[in-house]
């Protein structure tokens, strides 16, 4: 009997493993799901950045008012405040932690540049728009290097772009 029952146990608990294994998600494809859903929040930072770019250059000839900088940094401060809600909800293989994290750092520091905007247009303070203008090159500074880790991680991966664009 004892015979018979060890390889019944084996048997039994090779055809309960096998099929486990093939259930899980490959880590490229882990990382393809993350890329997915990270390129819009990446596009968007991008997106805002130059939309406040090119305001700042009506603002460095003149033509902005205080009032216009307090609303244009709030809509910039709930805009990327909810990029950053949306990239903490996203699941990151350890091999990309640190690219979100990268992209969860330069979403803060655009916060803390236009909270500071905001502050600097209603004190009229030039020492606010000055680290805002440091802090807002800060949060470039760590996208370069996101879209640095970015191609890493997807020649890593071996991921195509069309496989992750919209």
């Amino acid at each position: 009997m004892k015979q018979c029952l060890i390889p019944f146990l084996v048997t039994i608990l090779m055809l309960t493993l096998v099929p486990l294994v093939g259930c899980g998600e490959s880590e490229r494809d882990k990382a393809a799901a993350f890329y997915k859903e990270a390129y819009s929040i990446g596009s968007e930072i991008r997106q805002a950045t130059n939309d406040w770019n090119a305001f700042l250059q009506r603002f460095s000839q003149g033509n902005v008012t205080n009032q216009e900088i307090l609303k244009k940094s709030q809509e910039h401060t709930a805009r990327f405040e909810a990029l950053a809600q949306d990239l903490s909800m996203l699941y990151a293989p350890l091999p990309l932690r640190q690219l979100k994290d990268d992209m969860a750092s330069a979403l803060n520091f655009g916060i803390g540049a236009f909270t500071l905007y905001k502050l600097g247009a209603e004190t009229y303070s030039i020492s606010c728009f000055l680290e805002a203008d440091q802090k807002l090159l800060e949060c470039n500074r760590l996208m370069m290097r996101v879209a640095d880790e970015w191609d890493d991680g997807l020649a890593h991966y071996k991921i195509k772009p069309s496989e992750i664009l919209p």
